[in-house]
């Protein structure tokens, strides 16, 4: 077990590896993307200092708080445009094509070979405007987060990309059965936009969708709770049991789906 856990990351690195070569031999794709996502993020903050100038708060939460929210979602969304965003969009058509043979054929694990094969560095540049959006939340934010807080909200960051992932490997595996399925990985992406806000704004099924079934809201929200010292125990323990189930389902799953493939011949 912990012999292929080694060799996994080291495979791993090496798919990093070489995806920062091809990164880098084309570097004008830095810029544009650079660019890109600076508007971006900065026409949400306009949108929100649009909010405030009306209301003092959103979901009980302040401008700075919210900001804060949508700093940590823009952090997860810079991580998986870099590690996996584009592996898992070009799933179904590499299937189709049988290029995904391949990758089955090798001593590693086939997920990781399959969705994190292509990674797109030239998103890092992105990481840049989300420090400096982050910065922007904390000069709004009267009582500043500490900085063990902070980190540890950081690091929940990375535990919603196993929720998200293993979302997205679900969602990948039907592949296995209805050749494509590009509206549901659409529809996957789209989700995410609930965490972009604070989450007591949703009410009803919203809310309890996507905070008890299939826990998006908390993706930015719990990180931005914890760096603020306003997560509770329950909500913490209930994102890690979620993580836990949602990420056995999909590996379950995908072995399911692989033994319904039979190649594109």
């Amino acid at each position: 077990m912990i012999h292929q856990i080694i060799h996994n990351l080291k495979v791993f690195t090496t798919l990093m590896s070489i995806n920062l070569k091809v990164t880098l031999a084309y570097r004008a794709s830095l810029l544009i993307s650079l660019t890109l996502n600076f508007f971006w993020v900065v026409s949400y903050v306009v949108f929100m200092e649009i909010i405030f100038r009306n209301v003092p708060t959103l979901g009980g939460m302040t401008k700075g708080e919210t900001l804060l929210i949508m700093a940590f979602f823009y952090l997860f969304t810079n991580i998986s445009d870099i590690f996996y965003r584009d592996s898992f969009e070009q799933f179904s058509d590499k299937m189709r094509s049988g290029y995904i043979d391949t990758w089955l054929t090798k001593p590693a694990s086939s997920r990781m070979l399959m969705f994190l094969s292509n990674m797109r560095f030239d998103y890092l540049a992105a990481i840049g405007i989300t420090v400096a959006l982050f910065m922007y939340a904390f000069a709004h934010i009267d009582t500043q987060p500490e900085w063990h807080l902070l980190t540890a909200g950081v690091a929940l960051t990375f535990v919603g990309h196993i929720i998200f992932f293993s979302i997205l490997s679900i969602i990948a595996t039907f592949t296995f059965w209805l050749q494509k399925n590009d509206a549901l990985n659409i529809a996957a992406w789209h989700m995410t936009q609930v965490a972009r806000y604070p989450r007591s704004i949703y009410t009803s099924f919203a809310k309890i969708a996507f905070t008890y079934i299939f826990p998006l809201a908390l993706i930015a929200n719990l990180p931005a709770e914890i760096s603020l010292n306003k997560a509770t125990p329950d909500i913490l323990i209930l994102f890690v049991i979620a993580t836990i189930i949602i990420y056995i389902i999909s590996l379950s799953f995908w072995k399911w789906g692989l033994r319904r493939y039979t190649s594109a011949g």
